[in-house]
């Protein structure tokens, strides 16, 4: 028997994309390495790829999209290739990481995956995570496991459209321009602009950069003597170069988390 035939495949889907990684690629790398994300087609194109080699899987993974898109997911998934989801929740304490939240169902899965990612990495560190997707989420996980809390807010590219939108002297975007904005940039060496586009999306990209860097500087307030701080996320590339504290870059930090979540189990 092949490795792939001993396969699982990890899952994080979202309201507008789906990412997955495929475990024998990447049991514990930190890497992104068989990391891929799309569309439910493109997921439907690779399984059928693995079926087509003959090679069986099993299936895990969160979700933070609607009901309906979960259902989509777990159809293509059981009617097409008789595989059954097993879909990760927050829970209060997972071996010695412990939600911050009184009420654990009100922490996001992903926010409870990335948290249990920088766990299985470090395990004797304190730790803050920031989760640069549709909205970023900083989280503080203490070196005993402990999850002390957090913070959300919007995430680059709504900023981006939020700003344009709101103040009518800017130029108006839709959902098409923020990435190529950001991508813009992201190749700019300056830290300043000299054009309205180029100052929406380094103020943005800035602005994160301002908060992961006070949140690095709250550590000591924490009782921190140290702390790591890991950046994860589409937009994680855009603002780390921007970043003047040391951060490391985690592409695959969900799916570390979904593999150590399963092994408590």
């Amino acid at each position: 028997m092949n490795s792939a035939a001993s396969s699982a495949l990890l899952l994080d889907v979202g309201n507008t994309r789906i990412k997955w990684q495929w475990r024998d690629q990447c049991p514990t790398s930190s890497r992104s390495v068989g990391l891929t994300s799309g569309s439910l087609e493109d997921l439907q194109a690779a399984l059928l790829q693995r079926q087509a080699a003959a090679a069986t899987f099993t299936a895990a993974g969160i979700c933070v999209a609607n009901a309906a898109r979960r259902a989509c997911v777990e159809q293509l998934l059981q009617l097409r290739f008789g595989v059954t989801v097993d879909w990760l929740s927050t829970r209060a304490r997972v071996a010695d990481l412990i939600c911050a939240y009184a009420d654990p169902t009100q922490l996001g899965v992903d926010r409870w995956a990335v948290l249990a990612g920088a766990r299985s990495l470090y395990p004797q560190d304190n730790v803050i995570i920031a989760d640069c997707g549709s909205a970023t989420t900083i989280d503080f996980l203490q070196a005993d496991g402990l999850h002390l809390g957090g913070w959300i807010v919007t995430g680059l590219q709504d900023s981006l459209l939020s700003i344009s939108q709101r103040l009518q002297h800017l130029p108006v975007l839709n959902d098409h321009h923020p990435a190529s904005l950001l991508l813009r940039a992201q190749d700019q060496q300056s830290p300043l602009a000299n054009e309205t586009l180029s100052a929406m999306a380094l103020g943005a990209v800035h602005a994160q950069a301002g908060l992961l860097e006070h949140a690095n500087k709250l550590a000591p307030s924490l009782g921190w003597s140290n702390s790591r701080l890991l950046l994860t996320g589409g937009d994680a590339e855009r603002i780390l170069p921007r970043l003047r504290e040391t951060a490391e870059w985690q592409p695959a930090l969900v799916f570390i988390g979904i593999t150590w979540l399963q092994a408590q189990q």
